[in-house]
């Protein structure tokens, strides 16, 4: 068992306690480079600026390079050492030499205050992490549904255990989006039969719920009835309902920290294996793929851990308070992979807002990992042999998440096991379409710039009652599409934000804006902007993708083969006219119905964006009134 299976939130508590206060010459002299900007200013030199310490510096090119390559801490001769292999120079001889120069100018660059001391950021992490006050725990669990009493009730289940198992004191909520009466019926039943069984507290939202609540909120908060209902319910029937759930909860625990699940989730948990740390970046997810769900369920270690208390070891918590909880285990070394972490490294500069474990079992992703951006040692399972190869194509069977925790501006989001410091604003999901959870994260990340994730190494179970395989067609079709979040996505990132500039509320007030704008423009206008955008970020996929290719070296002939027709595929689709059509909302639809659908979405997405803070602010009003989404049963 890994060590990660063994720690508790207790055992980190212990470890901040009882830390010893001495640091090692090796600590005392590791160093990091800066968050930085850097300006080419001729005579062959650069000038460099420091986000965390705020000096600018003109240092000469070539020693740019070398600064760039001083990710995570070393001492100065292992950062010397690691640039002569990365560059090619040989280490006796001549090169020695070489070493010892690269020494000396890293140590111009300390002195220019280009480069961080591990010691003195752990000790400002310690002494911030002395006065903070611990978050409170996780009040709710909440299960988004539709139309699967039977899987929705296993889920249930299952957190119910591991509740009583650990000792906790969260309550329950189901947001349903079933569309029969007979199914809502036979889920409330379902729900006061597990109350009694296990004591719980539990709540539903279903149509009749988020009707009745739709109408408070509007009423309470004189809000526009459309945005509100836009929010809660998908009346142009643009399918797909977790958005509107996940709004639904959203709205529910206004004022808390609670945790989210899909239906089709239970509540088992494995820990990263013991031969996890490879060769992969700090900051990469690693898969693993196996063939069916019982090879994948006799290769991960089991684990009896309580799954709140794991998402509490970073939730709501102060990034200071983060590493130095974690500082015996590295976690300062990670942030060092994601240099923006460091200028939020001060009391109250930035807190970790949303924290994921990975998952095993069906991956939920659209399209085998071959197309995606993995680490290098996820890359080098998956294409290992053509056997394995063929096993990733059609399997969706994984084991997925971080070889040690992690917090950072960025993450692979994945809203089936997913938790929520909900006591301040976050934005709201789009209520329709999939990818509504990478919409999600990247609205958070342009509006809260000092929100950040967390991500645990644990797994939990996500294991859908049918089978699902990858179809021979469905990485082609990848190509040739987008999808509703695919636009919203684009158009929600071509807005920009200097840090600090502005809170959160307001950002997200002045997004909205900004899509409304955009929604309401002449289509070809809009449709042009949306193409632009999309190529823009097309072509940083197939740069990503033959990167790919050219770090595997010699990648075997079945890989790239794939890999070329897949990248020539999405070439030719992103030439097409129907190219910006969304694929989601194309079916039964007219053409130029989809293209009108589509701009319009974009500009009543805005007008959520504008109208949520003052729906949040009613909700928790509502609440303090003792109204609430959701009933209890």
């Amino acid at each position: 068992m890994s060590f990660w299976s063994r720690l508790t939130k207790r055992d980190v508590e212990d470890a901040g306690e009882e830390a010893d206060a001495e640091e090692s010459l090796e600590t005392a002299g590791r160093y990091c480079r800066c968050d930085t900007a850097r300006y080419p200013v001729g005579d062959d030199s650069h000038l460099v600026y420091s986000f965390d310490n705020r000096p600018a510096s003109i240092i000469p090119s070539y020693m740019v390079g070398l600064l760039n390559h001083c990710r995570g801490f070393k001492t100065l001769e292992e950062h010397a050492e690691s640039w002569a292999a990365a560059v090619g120079v040989s280490q006796s001889g001549h090169g020695s030499e070489q070493v010892e120069a690269a020494a000396e100018q890293l140590a111009e660059l300390i002195e220019a205050g280009l480069l961080l001391s591990e010691r003195e950021v752990s000790e400002t992490c310690r002494r911030a992490a002395a006065s903070s006050a611990p978050p409170p725990e996780i009040a709710t669990v909440g299960v988004v549904t539709a139309n699967r009493v039977d899987e929705q009730e296993r889920c249930l289940v299952s957190f119910m255990e591991n509740r009583r198992a650990h000792g906790r004191a969260n309550d329950f909520v189901v947001a349903d989006d079933s569309q029969s009466a007979e199914v809502r019926g036979a889920t409330r039943e379902m729900l006061a039969a597990l109350r009694r069984r296990f004591g719980v507290d539990i709540s539903y939202a279903g149509l009749e719920e988020k009707e009745r609540f739709a109408r408070l909120l509007s009423e309470a908060g004189d809000l526009p009835p459309e945005a509100v209902r836009f929010a809660l319910f998908d009346e142009r029937g643009a399918g797909f309902s977790g958005g509107k759930n996940r709004n639904a909860l959203l709205l529910h625990t206004a004022g808390d920290m609670f945790y989210s699940t899909d239906d089709d989730a239970v509540c088992r948990l494995a820990a990263a294996p013991d031969d996890a740390r490879g060769r992969d970046d700090a900051r990469a997810m690693q898969w693993w793929v196996f063939p069916d769900r019982q090879a994948t369920l006799d290769s991960v270690d089991l684990v009896d851990d309580d799954l709140l208390g794991i998402h509490e070891l970073l939730l709501g918590r102060d990034l200071c308070e983060c590493v130095a909880a974690f500082e015996d285990v590295g976690l300062l070394n990670l942030a060092a992979a994601d240099g923006n972490v460091f200028r939020h490294l001060r009391p109250g500069a930035g807190s970790v807002l949303v924290t994921f474990t990975g998952l095993f079992g069906d991956s939920g992703a659209p399209a085998p990992l071959a197309y995606r951006a993995v680490g290098v040692e996820s890359r080098e399972r998956i294409i290992r042999s053509f056997d394995d190869y063929r096993t990733a194509s059609f399997s969706r069977e994984v084991l997925r998440l971080v070889p040690a925790p992690r917090v950072g501006r960025d993450t692979q989001y994945n809203t089936t096991a997913i938790a929520y410091d909900n006591r301040e604003l976050l934005p709201p999901f789009t209520p329709a379409g999939r990818g509504e959870d990478y919409l999600f994260g990247h609205t958070l990340r342009l509006c809260f710039d000092r929100a950040f994730f967390g991500d645990l190494p644990w797994a939990v179970l996500h294991a859908p009652a049918e089978p699902r395989v990858f179809t021979p067609e469905a990485t082609l079709d990848g190509a040739r599409h987008v999808q509703l979040s695919g636009i919203l996505i684009a158009c929600v990132t071509s807005k920009r934000f200097w840090p600090g500039m502005s809170g959160g509320r307001e950002r997200l007030l002045a997004l909205g804006r900004h899509l409304t704008e955009l929604g309401s423009m002449p289509l070809p206008e809009f449709e042009e902007f949306v193409r632009l955008r999309l190529l823009q970020m097309q072509g940083g996929h197939l740069a990503s993708l033959e990167q790919q290719l050219k770090d595997a070296g010699s990648p075997p002939d079945y890989w790239a083969k794939d890999v070329h027709d897949y990248t020539s595929r999405l070439r030719e689709s992103m030439l097409l006219p129907g190219y910006i059509v969304p694929s989601d909302l194309a079916p039964g639809r007219d053409v130029d119905d989809a293209r009108r659908l589509t701009q319009d979405f974009v500009r009543r997405f805005g007008q959520l964006l504008e109208t949520w803070p003052a729906m949040v602010d009613a909700a928790r009003r509502l609440r303090a009134q003792g109204h609430r989404l959701a009933a209890p049963v």
